[in-house]
This record gives C-alpha cells, structure tokens and sequence, in this order.
C-alpha cells in the first residue's frame, strides 16, 4: 500500500514503462459492501494472472474498505496495488491509479461491480488489435435488481428493470470509456474533476469516444437503500453538468416531485416509485443548494 494525497498528471514520458495487456483502475469511497465481489470476479479472469493488474485507489473512505483492501492485497502479492488520497473525487482517483499502471490498455471499473470471467479479454480485444481507442460494454446488468430502490433508479433513467444499458441499444459508441489505450488517455491528461459526470471529461477532450463490444458481461449495483439514494443523488446535484435552472429547482420541490413521480408510477406501475422520486429530488435539490447557494465543492 502507498498513500499519495495528489494525482499530478504526468508527461507520457514519465510514465512507467507499458509491460502488461491490462492495467484495471478501481477508485472506491465507502465501498466496504461491494469491492470484495469485485475484485474476488477481477482476480478470477481469463486472461493469465501474469498479463494484467489492480490498482485501486482509495478516495478518503471512512468505512472499512481500506482495511479490506490492504487484505486482499496481502494475498494477492504482485497482481494488486494500493493507493489512498484524501477524498477529493473519482476523477482524480482514476487519474492517481493510472499515474503508476503498467497496462498497454487502461480500463476504469467501479468498486460496485462484478464480472463474468471472460470481461477483461473481451473489453480489450478491440483496443489490443488497434481497431478502436476505447470501448465500452452493454451487457450491464443491474447486481440487485429486486430492490425496490434499485428499481426505482432504473425507473428513474428510464431503463429497462435489471439492465443498466436498453437491451436493444443501437447507438455503436459511448463517451464513456470502460477501457482506453494508455497513450490515448494521457495525450488529454486524464480526467477532469467535474462532479457526478466527470467518467465523459476523456471523450469531450479526445474528440472520440467508446465502441462498443458485445458479450463483455458485468453487473452493477444500483443505490439499494434511501440513504443510497439521497448520496447518489446530492452528489448529482453538486456536478458542474447538472442543470440548474429555474425549472430544475422547481422540478425538485416536494410538489413537483410528488407529480412527477405519481405520473412514473403510472406509467410503470411501480408505486414505489412515488416515494423514490421525493428522495431522488431532495438528493437533487440539497445538492444543488450546496453547490450553487453555498458555493461548495462537487466532491461526492
């Protein structure tokens, strides 16, 4: 394990040497329900142990994902780094990681995900044979899609239940890079810190953006719980790209959310959904107020 509060980004010629297929870059903040799953699918891949690594970047948990971490990186000597920084953002936790990787082909997973056995071997292929920058994954399916919030969310996004991507998704590219070449993403600097939305910040600076691969199987955990919820939703709120009009801030009041999430539940019969939505809203509403009216940070 090693602590590094900052996340400069380098010139392409301080960067270490690209010795492997892959380099997975896994920033987490309070992710001590999830990362175990995670990186116990990460560490059983096809590809040979010896052809890719972990890095995961702590971003100021205060749960106990660090004390997890450092015990999968005990019994996992050499295939896994650890890195901490003060809580300052995804963005820049991605960035920190892929300072110090050693991977030819760059792929950013989050802590609350899991993977089929053949992911990384199919998420690369495309970037490995030098037919695409990057690419990203439809086959995402939601890891507890019985959960009445974790439905909501989907309701919310109009998505499909137990999908995070529509099944009959025609659009071939994404501005949202699952894995990168690494020569690609440092010609840009990384990422941006913009808030919620900073994952697009690579493609908006590249002019290009993700192709899609077929058959790169993943799950992702929807916000389970109203606490979930509300966290996922303030930080939305919080992110440079959030709009905030006046119709937004009026959209996100308890009469206008009660309205809206009725009219959602109908259409979805899903009754839940009325009281997602006022949760959803205020997450919305606080986030806004404290980035707009307190003029306070993006920072989840």
């Amino acid at each position: 394990m090693q602590t590094d509060t900052q996340a400069d980004t380098p010139n392409q010629a301080n960067l270490k040497p690209a010795t492997l297929r892959a380099s997975v870059i896994i920033p987490c903040h309070n992710e001590e329900k999830h990362i175990g799953e995670c990186l116990d699918s990460l560490l059983n891949q096809t590809l040979a142990p010896d052809q890719y690594e972990l890095v995961v970047v702590d971003d100021g948990s205060s749960d106990g994902t660090v004390a997890l971490v450092r015990g999968y990186v005990a019994k996992n000597p050499g295939r896994m780094t650890f890195y901490q920084q003060n809580h300052a953002g995804p963005a820049l936790a991605r960035n920190l990681g892929a300072k110090t990787a050693a991977g030819k082909v760059l792929a950013f997973l989050d802590a609350d995900m899991n993977f089929a056995p053949d992911f990384l071997e199919k998420l690369i292929a495309p970037v490995e044979a030098g037919e695409v920058t990057g690419t990203f994954t439809v086959d995402e399916f939601v890891a507890n899609p019985t959960n009445p919030w974790s439905r909501g969310w989907n309701v919310c996004y109009y998505l499909p239940q137990g999908r995070r991507v529509p099944e009959n998704l025609k659009d071939t590219e994404s501005t949202v890079f699952r894995a990168i070449s690494r020569e690609a993403f440092w010609s840009v600097g990384g990422y941006d810190s913009a808030g919620y939305h900073d994952d697009h910040t690579v493609a908006q600076k590249l002019g290009q953006t993700a192709r899609r691969v077929d058959g790169a199987i993943c799950y992702h955990y929807n916000p389970g719980s109203a606490r979930e919820v509300f966290a996922s939703a303030h930080w939305i709120g919080k992110s440079d790209g959030h709009p905030h009009t006046l119709k937004e801030w009026l959209r996100r009041t308890p009469a206008g959310s009660l309205k809206r999430g009725i009219a959602r539940a109908r259409q979805e019969n899903e009754p839940f959904y009325i009281i997602f939505d006022q949760v959803y809203s205020f997450g919305i509403l606080t986030g806004l107020f404290k980035r707009y009216i307190l003029k306070g940070s993006h920072a989840r």
